[in-house]
């Protein structure tokens, strides 16, 4: 699932860097290995608890302690392994467009059914 978002991030042009963030001791050596093999960087994060500003507050923390900062930033979650390159683009050109914006939130309408979209 991780591949699914990342290579579309990489493909989209519109990120410097591509960092995978996990709280599971189980799943961090497949997430480093994937990332290896998909050619971006990878960090460790702290436990993820809810609301998402914590873990990101806390990530966004440690890359600056590395001297890693940047204007704006992405939340691409593997849940959505059907999100494509031409969205990220499309996402980005909208949120850019627009003065005075902070954030956007994407979704995307299904071109098909959502009960036919389960494996």
């Amino acid at each position: 699932m991780l591949a699914y978002t990342i290579a579309p991030a990489l493909e989209s042009g519109i990120f410097e860097r591509v960092i995978v963030s996990t709280d599971s001791e189980e799943v961090a050596p497949s997430h480093a290995t994937t990332a290896r093999r998909c050619r971006f960087c990878g960090r460790r994060s702290s436990p993820a608890t809810p609301p998402d500003i914590e873990w990101l507050a806390w990530t966004l923390e440690e890359l600056g302690r590395l001297g890693l900062r940047w204007d704006a930033f992405s939340l691409l979650r593997p849940t959505s392994p059907f999100r494509t390159a031409g969205t990220i683009r499309r996402a980005w050109s909208l949120f850019t467009a627009q003065a005075g914006v902070d954030s956007l939130r994407a979704i995307e309408k299904c071109a098909q059914h959502p009960g036919k979209m389960w494996w």
